[in-house]
């Protein structure tokens, strides 16, 4: 019981779907980075605050699956993932994580019509780090539990 409640937890699911979701943004923000002084070029993003909703909302409804005793794949998706719920902006496709991100259109227009705030993106950047790397590691102290637990079954 100990093992599949560490491996089949929300636990697992939610912090795959945080890396994939950090992951592919991170992809989003290097094109904005990459696009910096093309004219006319609008950086765009994705609505962290509601991934992070979202994530939350499938993460009460595994929780609440799990106490009433329910097991196995019930609330997985197309990639064997934690299901969570799909906006226009993003999706779970059979490799994962999908973006769809919207154009940002809260700064002044250069005078090449290119709208950019390098305080935003390098905003953008360092909380999409911070959010990789808090996945990242408890994700790796999950292994590392199940490794002791492991260990101690020798």
């Amino acid at each position: 019981a100990m093992f599949e409640r560490l491996s089949t937890g929300s636990n697992f699911g939610a912090l795959e779907r945080a890396m994939q979701f950090a992951s592919a943004r991170q992809q989003v923000i290097a094109n904005n980075i990459a696009n910096w002084e093309t004219p006319g070029f609008r950086p765009a993003d994705v609505d962290v605050k509601a991934f992070q909703g979202t994530l939350a909302e499938a993460i009460e409804a595994e929780q609440a699956r799990l106490s009433e005793g329910l097991t196995g794949e019930g609330n997985t998706d197309v990639d064997g993932g934690l299901r969570i719920g799909e906006s226009q902006q993003w999706k779970i496709g059979p490799m994962g994580m999908e973006l769809t991100p919207e154009p940002l259109s809260d700064s002044l227009m250069g005078h090449d019509g290119n709208d950019r705030s390098v305080e935003r993106i390098l905003q953008s950047l360092t909380e999409n780090l911070q959010m990789f790397r808090f996945a990242a590691t408890m994700m790796r102290r999950q292994f590392q539990s199940i490794d002791a637990a492991i260990r101690e079954r020798l």
